[in-house]
């Protein structure tokens, strides 16, 4: 080999490391998105892998050409290996940015000690992919191809690697995070209220906090902040001596989450708002819902408190054996002789909002609240009980809720005089409450006199139920909507035969890639006096799952 030519070879080598290492970091990225929003959760990560994330344009290409350069010299087939690395680096989005993701990844400490690691694994997978290949000798390309294949198929392996390689740092400072928002919650002292539900709690703290706030300082955790470091953060950050009450939201994936909430932040008094097919695919059973739920009353009535549940949003037989007069309340409809009862009467939805009366202790309180949804009647009346508990008197209770605001993103209705009425209820995430909006919006449509448009992805993590509950929805959705707009159809098929199955022949169904599409063709297509209801918001990782 000639000098002229050694140096060319040489000259090859380093653009196709460059674009390798280029490739690499930003795929990482990609993959550290989707990690993150798995909640770093290793294996519904790599399931989610398996189903949508495993490469396939640049692992044929590069096989294709490793294939016809197998009788050609190998600085040729590196020359377009690294252009077709560098092609895919620069088409891939950035996941920083909140132009190219719905929800961009958080360059959190954690996320860059992940990227790090894995990042080092991946050179040292790579120094033993290409260590019995001369890169820059002239010989056939698939050894080379096949190296780069390898590496890259393993990408999302060696992230879920680093993650497990960290995790005695991470459990470390989560020991050290706990420990101080312990000690602070206890040297602190507010009273907590605990509350979950399949579906509801994120509502229902909201109430809470605005109903008890009108008495005292109260800090609620925001958002759908329900984790035990979620939790705690907004514990060491927020909580001071000012505040009398501590509102909670405790979330469940899985048995024993919400016990571990309860141990480092005891409940005083708790809630639970529903039992139902929510988050379906982690429990397999509504019975180990249940189960996991209940731990909530475990802890309240151990520390002598009152557990408020809202017996008709769930089954009888997962609350009946587990009541105790003394330490339970229920809000239902019916009375009830198992518990003292706080009964629902009266309930209907105007357009105005939603009129309804509670009977506590033989008195009745006349409510009309500027919410939708008769599913937050329920909310409502399990706020209104844990505020009596808290000495909350009934009357101001219910002054409160006359007065209570809207809840962001859980059926908000936004009215603009001159353009179409938007109900967002992108927060939901049931079958239940999809149904509950279908019924607002065909009330509003019918006051405006407009068409009533559904925008939709569908739900998540209903499991087993995925299937049965969107053929279902689709047949509501048929019903109670005269145009559709299906977001990531592919993923919800059932929903779409339910659609189909209805015998209007003035149905209107349109399918979208993702949100942004969907938009566009509302921007171009909506009428002042329609009515928009969009229906839960997907996560990146099932709306735009990676096309690579």
């Amino acid at each position: 080999m000639s000098a002229s030519t050694s140096w060319l070879s040489h000259i090859i080598l380093i653009l196709l490391i460059l674009a390798s290492l280029a490739f690499t970091s930003k795929r990482l990225m990609r993959l550290l998105h989707y990690f993150q929003q798995e909640e770093y959760d290793n294996a519904r990560f790599l399931s989610w892998i398996w189903r949508h994330g495993l490469d396939r344009y640049v692992s044929m290409v590069l096989v294709l050409l490793g294939c016809t350069m197998g009788i050609m010299v190998s600085p040729l087939f590196s020359v377009l290996a690294a252009s077709t690395l560098m092609m895919s680096f620069l088409r891939e989005t950035d996941p920083r940015r909140a132009d190219q993701s719905k929800k961009p990844l958080a360059m959190t400490p954690r996320a860059y000690r992940l990227l790090i690691v894995a990042f080092s694994l991946v050179l040292i997978l790579a120094l033993l992919a290409f260590m019995d290949i001369d890169l820059a000798a002239r010989g056939p390309g698939y050894p080379i191809a096949l190296a780069l294949v390898v590496v890259i198929q393993l990408l999302p392996v060696l992230l879920v690697a680093a993650n497990i390689l960290l995790w005695p740092l991470e459990e470390a400072g989560r020991r050290r995070y706990l420990r101080e928002a312990k000690a602070k919650l206890e040297r602190l002292k507010p009273c907590v209220i605990g509350i979950t539900g399949s579906f509801g709690k994120t509502s229902c703290k909201h109430i809470l906090g605005h109903i008890l706030s009108a008495q005292s300082p109260t800090l609620v955790t925001p958002g759908s902040v329900n984790t035990l470091l979620g939790v705690a953060g907004v514990v060491r950050g927020q909580l001071s001596d000012q505040h009398r009450f501590f509102v909670v939201e405790m979330g469940a994936y899985g048995p024993g989450s919400i016990d571990r909430l309860c141990r480092l932040f005891p409940p005083n008094h708790a809630a639970i708002t529903a039992i139902g097919t929510a988050h379906y695919e982690r429990f397999k059973t509504l019975s180990a819902v249940a189960q996991a739920k209940f731990e909530i009353a475990t802890a309240a009535t151990a520390q002598g408190g009152t557990v408020v549940l809202n017996i008709d949003a769930m089954d009888e037989e997962f609350w009946q054996s587990r009541v105790e007069p003394d330490h339970f309340c229920l809000v239902s409809a019916q009375d009830h002789p198992e518990a003292p009862t706080i009964r629902i009467l009266h309930v209907s939805q105007t357009t105005a909002g939603l009129s309804f009366t509670l009977r506590h202790q033989g008195q009745d309180y006349a409510i009309q609240a500027p919410l939708w949804g008769v599913h937050h009647v329920g909310n409502m009346a399990v706020a209104f009980a844990l505020a009596v508990r808290c000495g909350v008197s009934p009357v101001m209770a219910a002054a409160a809720l006359s007065h209570m605001p809207q809840i962001s993103h859980r059926l908000e209705v936004r009215r603009t005089p001159g353009a179409p009425t938007v109900i967002d209820d992108a927060y939901n995430s049931n079958p239940g409450g999809f149904q509950v909006a279908l019924e607002v919006l065909d009330l509003l449509a019918k006051e405006s006199k407009g068409r009533r448009i559904l925008v939709t992805p569908g739900l998540v993590e209903l499991g087993v139920r995925h299937d049965p509950e969107h053929r279902f929805l689709g047949e509501q959705s048929a019903q109670w909507a005269d145009i559709v707009l299906v977001i990531a159809a592919i993923r919800i098929p059932t929903f779409m035969q339910g659609l189909r199955a209805s015998e209007r022949q003035d149905l209107q169904i349109e399918t979208f890639p993702g949100f942004a599409a969907a938009k566009a063709w509302l921007n171009s297509n909506l009428r002042n006096n329609d009515v928009v209801l969009y229906e839960n918001d997907l996560p990146d990782l099932y709306e735009s799952p990676p096309k690579w």
